[in-house]
């Protein structure tokens, strides 16, 4: 009993630890107790206890090696687990990177493929136009000859009888004017100079008012034959019918000599006029074709203009082009690398997974066994002298 209640020793230890104490006290007493006198000495007990403590502590330290070389091992390959799930990241966003760079590439492609096909639309467009401009061109030529050839004739009538009425004295026109009953044919050709100058009222007062006015023969001088109109070319032709003795030069200049001049410049004005209106069709087609000449050249112009532009917006898209291929072949050269490293290493992980779920359980085992081995309670050199009192 000495020998068993010495081998118990309060020491600030847990429960626990006094229970793991009291069961080796108990197992060493025991066993102390079963051998045959002779071989029951203190002596002997203490070798027992020592060859105890030597095996218990040899067991215990194979056992925290091995635990170590274990948690070595799985830390390895939770490591290794952990490299592979950073490199799929890794080749995750190069994936992305490649895709947006090969879209940007197809994009830019895509703009010079548009770009070229509009191009060549435009260049097509522009030389229809050239085409139509250069016969719209030899069309005007044309037209313009036909109404050169119509002018041709009235105008040095025109003038000559402008020139003409310019050499009317004033006197002369004061004479006319101051006549109380002038003579048939002076009424019928001022009558003419009225009508044609868009005065409908022919009376001798309005007559005798328009010779009066200030600067008479320049306003007749510098009339244009286009602001006659239809009526009063008609009423005009109409007077030179019924009234044509009046305007014959010789009989005119009988009556006055400012009545000549006058004369010859409603007949010729008359005859413009006649030309004007059979030329009239050819002028405002002249016209029509002057505005689409211009209108042509201007587009082309334009067309031109935007050409030169298309060849720079090709240039910097086929350079964005080029920067984006070879941005995504040297991602996707590294993609490839990222990818043969991450092969290789989920090879060898999944390799060692049996291991390293076998690892992680000998872990496991190795800790519980620690516990209940020497975590609570361990025998030391103390314990065996406290066990030795008896």
């Amino acid at each position: 009993s000495c020998c068993r209640s010495g081998c118990i020793e309060e020491g600030g230890k847990s429960d626990e630890g006094d229970h793991v104490d009291t069961v080796l006290n108990d197992g060493f007493f025991t066993i102390h107790s079963q051998v045959s006198n002779t071989l029951r000495t203190p002596r002997r007990y203490m070798a027992f206890i020592h060859t105890y403590i030597h095996i218990f502590t040899s067991k215990k330290s194979g056992i925290q090696q091995r635990r170590a070389q274990l948690q070595a091992g799985v830390s390895k390959l939770t490591e290794a687990r952990q490299v592979v799930d950073s490199l799929k990241s890794e080749a995750a966003n190069q994936e992305q990177r490649l895709a947006e760079k090969q879209a940007k590439a197809n994009s830019a492609l895509q703009m010079i493929t548009e770009t070229m096909r509009s191009a060549n639309s435009h260049k097509t467009e522009m030389e229809c136009l050239k085409e139509q401009t250069e016969k719209e061109n030899q069309q005007l030529v044309v037209r313009k000859r036909a109404i050169d050839e119509e002018l041709a004739e009235i105008e040095p009538l025109i003038r000559e009888a402008t020139a003409a009425v310019g050499n009317i004295k004033s006197e002369s026109l004061s004479e006319i004017r101051s006549m109380r009953a002038p003579p048939e044919v002076i009424r019928d050709i001022l009558e003419g100079v009225l009508r044609l100058m868009g005065i409908l009222d022919t009376s001798w007062n309005s007559m005798k008012i328009f010779l009066a006015k200030r600067g008479v023969k320049e306003d007749i001088r510098s009339f244009d034959a286009r602001q006659i109109s239809r009526e009063s070319r008609l009423a005009v032709e109409k007077l030179l019918q019924e009234k044509g003795e009046s305007f014959d030069p010789k009989t005119a200049r009988r009556a006055s000599t400012a009545a000549a001049p006058l004369a010859a410049w409603v007949m010729a004005n008359v005859q413009y006029s006649h030309v004007l209106e059979k030329i009239s069709p050819l002028e405002q087609e002249q016209a029509k074709l002057q505005h689409n000449l211009m209108m042509a050249k201007n587009q082309i112009g334009q067309l031109s203009s935007g050409l030169s532009d298309v060849d720079r917006t090709v240039a910097e898209l086929k350079d964005q082009l080029n920067t984006y291929t070879r941005e995504a072949a040297e991602i996707e050269i590294h993609l490839n690398r990222a990818q043969e490293t991450i092969n290789a290493a989920e090879g060898l992980v999944e390799k060692l997974n049996d291991e390293y779920n076998r690892w992680k359980t000998q872990v496991s085992q190795q800790i519980q066994t620690h516990v209940g081995l020497g975590d609570t309670g361990e025998l030391t050199d103390t314990d065996s002298r406290r066990t030795g009192r008896h």
